[in-house]
Formats: C-alpha cells, structure tokens, sequence
C-alpha cells in the first residue's frame, strides 16, 4: 500500500458519514417543517422538464466514454437525469421554502393522529387552509391523544410554508387564523 492512502480513505470515510449526517439533519429540521405550494410543485416539474433537454445534449457531448447509441441508452441516461434533477431542485426548493422570510401566523385547527412510517413521521393531520390541502404536522407539543384541537405558529412565503410551532391544548379553540402581533 501506498503510504498516503489511510488518509484518503479516512477522507473519504469522513466525507460520506458526513453527508448521510447533513441528510438527516436535513430531513428532520427542514423537510418535516416546511410544506410547498401545488402551483409551486407544477412550476418546477415543468422548469426540470425543459431543462432535462439541453442538459442531455451536453451530457452527450461531454461525456468521455463511450456515448449512448441506441433509443434505451438515450432513455436511460435522461431518466437517470430527470431523477437527479428532480432530487436536488426538490431539496433546494424546499430549503428556500424554509429560509425565505414571511409573516408569521397562528392557526387553530381540528386534527387527527398519524402515526410514523416509512413516508412520514408521527404526528398529528390537519387541513391547511393556505394551502388547500392536508398536511402532517410532525412531533406536535402536548397530548395529541386527548383532544382534537392544535394551535399551530407557521410562516407563509411564495414558495410555501413553514410550521415554527404546534402544540396542542385542553382549552377548545374555533378554528380560526389570525396574524401575528408583533411588538416594536
């Protein structure tokens, strides 16, 4: 063996425990808490679908190896390209999503308990009115099992939403959204 070579595998090591622990962390304060517009969604389906073209043909030109020459190889390389693309526009939308500023508002909400699994964590479901559909609110403060009512801190910006806060509580709120008041 070569007498640099423990270093670079320790490197190498280090640097992929090191992102599998960015992931995660990723995962559990940004991916749980933030929720993304469906117009937002349609728009960069559609944006990762016109890029994919170009990004193909210059892949195919860049490319030292062999290039693909049949139909299948050509399908295989953009599918392979739509899923990446696909990843990591995901990842960086909703980590704008997260870090964009907006106002800052507090819901009460009717909900119902999930419970964890593979695409998703346990917490409670309510309907989110910004956004016209259900979403799950993760790792909620208070008992979750014993009523039906969650008071929720979220920040709305153009891309989505955020959840800050959720707690739930004994003392029956009407659903309602109402603004923040911030104090100077």
């Amino acid at each position: 063996m070569k007498s640099n070579s423990y270093s670079k595998v320790f490197l190498l090591v280090a640097t992929v425990l090191g992102s599998i622990l960015l992931f995660i962390l990723w995962q559990v304060e940004v991916n749980d808490t933030s929720f993304i517009r469906n117009s937002v969604w349609k728009t960069m389906i559609a944006v990762i679908f016109f890029i994919s073209f170009p990004a193909l043909f210059s892949i195919k030109r860049w490319g030292k190896g062999t290039k693909p020459q049949s139909i299948l190889d050509n399908l295989k390389l953009y599918a392979g390209l739509l899923l990446f693309l696909s990843f990591f526009g995901y990842m960086l939308l909703i980590t704008l999503v997260k870090f964009l500023p907006g106002p800052v508002t507090i819901i009460t909400a009717q909900y119902h308990h999930v419970t964890g699994g593979g695409k998703g964590c346990s917490g409670v479901q309510i309907f989110e009115p910004e956004l016209l559909r259900s979403i799950n609110v993760c790792r909620p403060s208070g008992n979750r099992f014993r009523n039906n009512t969650i008071k929720i801190t979220k920040r709305s910006n153009i891309l989505g939403i955020v959840v800050l806060s959720a707690s739930t509580s004994l003392t029956v709120y009407p659903v309602s959204v109402f603004p923040l008041e911030t104090q100077n």
